[in-house]
């Protein structure tokens, strides 16, 4: 067994966390089995240690066969999710509006349509038919701010729902300002499971840098729509991405602090 090359590992007092940029599994060593891990990293043999910690190392692919390459492995996964006629995935933005004035989107003078009657028609007809050549579809919603035009998402998985059952799944790129408590109820029934929410850094430096027209606060509205997001459907995913420039990236550390 050898050391996946797609680990980040860090420090925290008396334990490592160990992430896996492949499959993003995260695992936490305490003090004992840290100094297995290092122990077995320096011999270079994860075959000796506790089968506890190694079972957990290879579920996560942290550590991987001797004679494996992994970027063999990725060039494989890329090509069965091109060629495979098994699945399809969309992205789709129901709307290229949004509540947010970002400093840096790259939205900037395009325009803020969104979707009419017709065009949900047609999208409509495209999931219904690609029903009778795909067994499984992914919908990614995008934007603008998908949030803004969520009844035009409920009506589209209700479409997907209908043609593909229990195999159509959907995730979405959200600001999670408009994520209310109503909003995070219907998740499970619309099968989107998984959230990409950007804060961009403590919050008077988010506040700067995502705001509303008004320049109020989003940073703590957020925070809280993600607390109680996730108190209210345990099976949601969310992920928090952060868009690190030379602007913020001396105070990203501060973000370890926040709950």
């Amino acid at each position: 067994m050898k050391l996946s090359r797609f680990n980040v590992i860090k420090k925290e007092a008396d334990s490592i966390y160990i992430y896996n940029t492949l499959t993003s599994s995260v695992l936490r060593l305490n003090n004992e089995y840290s100094k297995q891990f290092y122990k077995a990293l320096d011999n270079g043999d994860f075959n000796n240690i506790e089968a506890d910690l190694k079972d957990n190392l290879i579920e996560g692919q942290m550590v991987v066969e001797d004679d494996l390459s992994e970027l063999d492995y990725i060039i494989m996964l890329h090509n069965i999710s091109r060629f495979s006629n098994n699945s399809i995935n969309y992205t789709i933005a129901p709307t290229m509006k949004c509540n947010f004035r970002c400093t840096y989107c790259y939205e900037k003078g395009r325009n803020y349509g969104t979707m009419d009657k017709n065009v949900i028609s047609n999208v409509k007809s495209l999931i219904t038919s690609n029903a009778n050549n795909h067994s499984y579809l992914h919908i990614t919603w995008y934007g603008g701010e998908p949030l803004v035009a969520f009844d035009i998402i409920e009506e589209l998985s209700h479409t997907a729902k209908i043609a593909f059952g229990d195999k159509y799944m959907a995730s979405m790129v959200t600001n999670g300002y408009l994520l209310t408590e109503d909003v995070a109820m219907k998740l499970s029934s619309l099968n989107i499971k998984t959230l990409q929410v950007t804060i961009d850094g403590p919050p008077d430096i988010h506040n700067k840098r995502r705001c509303l027209p008004d320049k109020s606060d989003t940073f703590f509205v957020i925070l809280s729509n993600i607390k109680n997001a996730i108190r209210i459907n345990s099976k949601l995913n969310i992920t928090v991405r952060v868009n690190i420039d030379k602007d913020n990236i001396a105070r990203i550390d501060e973000m370890d602090g926040l709950r």
